[in-house]
């Protein structure tokens, strides 16, 4: 009797160990991640600094690569977003798509998926990249699991949910960080100004919303690092993309200015075969009409940077580009205005991008001489594009080009001012935008800041910019007085015998 209750105390404990290590096995199972389909597969280990990663033999020859990839974009995530402190992340690695998808319980997916993330675990999915299926290569899946892990360090920068963050942002920083740029130029309508409104996108937009967030996200993250830095995308995480509070520009603005910076860089306007040259403070494009001229164009702008800020003071600026068109037709064409003047040669449009016809070849109004003033002067737009931020479509025509002709030192033929010795002045305070009112502008915009400068002092044309042009503000005159003001100044200085 009693070897038999000893007999049957050593069996229940035997089953005991059993039971016990059958559980702590599907513990062990659950805390590193793996699903059904994983704990029928006899997957390798490897153990990186940020990653665990599990893989079978189908990889057995790359994944030293695979980890050392991951492992350096992870620094760069890292580095980039700033999200603090992180577990390390568990990394599936399925031998074929089939596996893969039943692994996420999505038997039936496309081709194409062949990343998953769970943001909760940090635990992602892969297919091999070795056997990624009919869609996608090596390289793809790699930049696919960066993409997912991008999206998860973007929820934990703000550390809130991934859904409270627009899609346009979290889609466009996973790209960025994945390095998953698209042939954005395959986009015929982009060149006709019919540019997508990206801020309106929603997470229950359909299939080709997406698919077209995908083809340009990539280049939004690039605008905003390449204008404001990355910084900047850290604070639009954090405000849940509030362009106007981050970046101090209303949507509209931001994508707009978004459209100019990618018909600039991809080359979306015309079919011109562009030369680069880059300097300090300037990307310039142009053709092999300007081989010649490159040079001497260049500095003439880099030698008026200097002055030009020390003047206006914008609190930052980006680097500029300068599109040299071969004739004024192109030129014309590419601006969308083909019936343009013949004195139309230049322009300033986005926040960094100057446009104007080669200096060899100016049309018949102007000659090479004025054509690198007229690079000058567009410059100086920009600049005050920068001073006045947001309010710059506020900013009245008269002080805009009033500022460009004095920092382009374009004065003119105090003959051009005869009409004024009678006494018959233009109240250019409320010129606006016509042929007449721009003839009279570039006739006397020089003299108009000569004379606040002189009177005041050049901080005084700054705060002009700030304040849309309030003279009773800034200067504490009446509109009228200010240009009696100026005429009494322009008449003693240019008129008088």
């Amino acid at each position: 009797m009693y070897k038999k209750v000893i007999l049957a105390i050593v069996l229940l404990f035997i089953v005991f160990i059993v039971v016990g290590c059958g559980s702590a096995e599907k513990d062990d199972n659950k805390e590193n991640g793996a699903d059904k389909v994983a704990t029928e597969i006899d997957f390798r280990t490897k153990e990186t600094e940020h990653f665990n990663f599990y893989y079978t033999e189908t990889d057995e020859s790359s994944i030293d690569d695979i980890s050392s990839y991951l492992e350096k974009k992870y620094n760069k995530i890292i580095n980039d977003l700033k999200p603090g402190d992180l577990p390390k992340i568990k990394v599936f690695i399925y031998p074929d798509l089939g596996v893969f998808h039943k692994a996420i319980e999505k038997p039936n997916a496309p081709d194409w998926l062949v990343s998953v993330i769970s943001h909760r675990n940090e635990i992602l999915k892969i297919v091999s990249p070795n056997n990624p299926g009919p869609v996608h290569d090596y390289n793809v899946v790699l930049q696919s699991a960066v993409y997912s892990i991008s999206g998860m360090f973007t929820a934990k920068t703000a550390g809130i949910s991934y859904k409270e963050i627009p899609p346009w942002l979290t889609t466009s920083i996973a790209l960025y960080e994945a390095d998953m740029t698209r042939n954005i130029k395959q986009f015929d309508f982009m060149k006709n100004d019919d540019y997508p409104h990206f801020l309106e996108m929603t997470y229950n937009n359909n299939g080709d919303s997406k698919k077209l967030l995908n083809q340009i996200g990539y280049t939004i993250i690039e605008y905003v690092v390449d204008t404001w830095g990355i910084s900047a995308v850290r604070d639009l995480i954090d405000n849940k993309g509030d362009v106007q509070k981050v970046l101090s520009v209303s949507s509209d603005d931001f994508q707009q200015g978004w459209y100019e910076y990618v018909k600039e860089k991809y080359n979306l306007t015309h079919d011109l075969d562009f030369e680069t040259k880059e300097t300090e403070h300037f990307n310039f494009y142009y053709t092999n009409v300007d081989d010649s001229s490159i040079g001497e164009i260049s500095s003439t702008l880099e030698d008026n940077f200097d002055r030009i800020v020390n003047d206006l003071k914008p609190k930052s600026l980006p680097k500029f580009s300068v599109r040299i068109y071969p004739d004024l037709e192109t030129y014309h064409k590419a601006t969308g205005r083909p019936n343009a003047p013949d004195w139309s040669v230049g322009g300033f449009s986005g926040n960094r991008e100057i446009n104007m016809v080669s200096p060899n070849n100016p049309g018949p109004t102007h000659t090479y001489e004025e054509m690198l003033v007229v690079a000058v002067h567009e410059f100086a737009h920009g600049v005050t594009r920068h001073v006045a931020k947001d309010s710059y479509k506020h900013v009245p025509k008269w002080l805009k080009e009033a500022v460009a002709l004095y920092e382009a030192n374009q004065i003119r033929d105090s003959n051009n001012l005869e009409f004024m010795r009678k006494g018959n002045y233009p109240r250019f305070l409320q010129i606006v935008d016509n042929k007449d009112d721009y003839k009279v502008i570039y006739s006397i915009g020089y003299t108009i800041i000569e004379y606040v400068v002189d009177k005041w002092d050049i901080a005084s044309v700054r705060e002009l910019i700030k304040n849309k042009g309030d003279v009773q503000k800034v200067l504490g005159v009446s509109p009228n007085d200010f240009q009696q003001g100026w005429y009494n100044f322009v008449k003693e200085k240019y008129l008088e015998e």
